[in-house]
């Protein structure tokens, strides 16, 4: 089982998880792996009825009729049989994750709940324009913690369009994370970090009173673009390691839309990465040590997100900056 887990390296805060894993989670995984066995052969079952029951009353009505039914009531019949079936597995998959990731949040120190009773800062990344409107809101997924002297709200969030179409299907604008990272020190005015939007920049300014804030990197600006309300607080802020750390997030979240807005004592983030926080398939065995490797590698990556933007990275740096120069 080592080899297959071996979560004590996957990051320098992970330390003694193996142990854990093997004396604590693991037992309590296998005591649980029947009921997902049946859970998962009760879904099987019922799926091959509703099979046997829609090629029933398709032969029926072709042998009554010489056509075939209908294709969108059909459609729409197997489709609501397929969900009831799903329905038990699904819950009894959302049980499981909340029981055990609070389990592994707690291990590391954090909070973790599956609900979102307030979705801090959506009203300030939407103000800031770090989020599109949307008419559609689902939260899940949130971790409390507190690192490096700061405290941080990290949340998924799902936000979609209504669609204009006759088929009156939602369309998806955002599916990612928000994150509230709390200062110490009180900005002064008000920075937004966004996408560079090529010729588009100039008409669609975040806030009214911002102004585009030229920086001295180039690297930074193919990516991003500034905007502020106090041009000299911008560049103290935006110093030339911080603008590399934003060129690392890029690269850490491979493209994934990281934004960001310095406003009151806390910085704002939005990240376009989809659901991260998940336990895993379950068809697959409740005890298989990929799914703790697939949720330590996203807490990780917070971990890693934190630090590239709070730490101290002491000496000179030699090369592109990276996750490398806060690890450890």
């Amino acid at each position: 089982m080592s080899k297959l887990t071996n979560f004590d390296s996957r990051h320098p805060d992970f330390h003694g998880l193996d142990a854990w894993y093997r004396q604590d989670l693991y037992p309590d995984l296998v005591a649980r792996e029947k009921q997902r066995q049946e859970a998962v052969k009760l879904f099987t079952l019922s799926l091959i009825g509703v099979g046997v029951i829609g090629l029933i009353i398709y032969t029926y009505y072709k042998t009554k009729t010489g056509f075939a039914p209908p294709v969108f009531p059909y459609a729409f019949v197997a489709m609501g049989g397929v969900a009831l079936v799903w329905w038990p597995l699904g819950r009894f998959k959302r049980d499981i994750e909340k029981l055990f990731l609070p389990l592994i949040a707690q291990r590391l120190g954090l909070i973790y709940s599956a609900q979102v009773p307030e979705p801090v800062g959506l009203d300030i990344c939407q103000q800031a324009k770090l989020l599109p409107k949307f008419d559609k809101s689902d939260f899940a997924h949130l971790i409390q913690g507190h690192r490096r002297d700061r405290d941080y709200v990290i949340y998924e969030a799902h936000l979609e369009v209504e669609s204009s179409g006759s088929d009156n299907s939602n369309r998806t604008v955002f599916h990612g994370q928000i994150i509230r990272l709390h200062y110490p020190a009180r900005f002064q005015g008000e920075t937004v970090i966004r996408r560079d939007r090529m010729i588009a920049n100039k008409l669609t300014r975040p806030r009214k009173g911002m102004k585009q804030v030229g920086m001295a990197s180039p690297n930074f600006e193919k990516t991003y673009e500034v905007w502020s309300t106090d041009q000299v607080e911008a560049r103290d802020l935006l110093d030339p390691i911080v603008l590399e750390r934003f060129i690392e997030l890029d690269r850490l979240y491979q493209g994934g839309n990281v934004q960001a807005a310095f406003i009151g004592e806390y910085l704002y983030l939005t990240i376009q990465n989809g659901n991260r926080m998940n336990f895993g398939s379950i068809f697959k065995p409740l005890a298989a040590p990929e799914r703790i490797s697939n949720i330590l590698t996203e807490i990780a990556a917070i971990y890693d997100l934190l630090d590239i933007i709070q730490k101290p990275v002491n000496g000179q740096m030699q090369g592109a900056f990276g996750v490398k120069h806060v690890r450890g």
